[in-house]
């Protein structure tokens, strides 16, 4: 905890205010990014008939997401090895 609450500039004691663990940290983070992940592909390409079209604009969107906050993404996969 202490290594999120440095990374995002608070106090342990504040992150623990907002979030009883690691654990909820992952999946409000988790929930977060894909909530903003379909919004931005239901906007960019999913009425496409073709299933393959669909799928593609789905991973550009994904690697899109990835490289706008690769140091979120980086800190997630961290903290998703040390929680597993």
């Amino acid at each position: 905890m202490e290594d999120i609450a440095q990374e995002v500039g608070f106090t342990t004691p504040a992150i623990y205010r907002h979030f009883r663990n690691k654990q909820e940290i992952l999946d409000t983070a988790v929930v977060w990014i894909m909530r903003r992940l379909s919004e931005r592909y239901f906007v960019r390409g999913s009425t496409s008939p073709d299933a393959a079209a669909r799928l593609e604009a789905l991973l550009d969107e994904l690697l899109d997401a990835t490289l706008e906050s690769g140091d979120f993404v980086g800190l997630l996969v961290r903290e998703i090895n040390e929680v597993s």
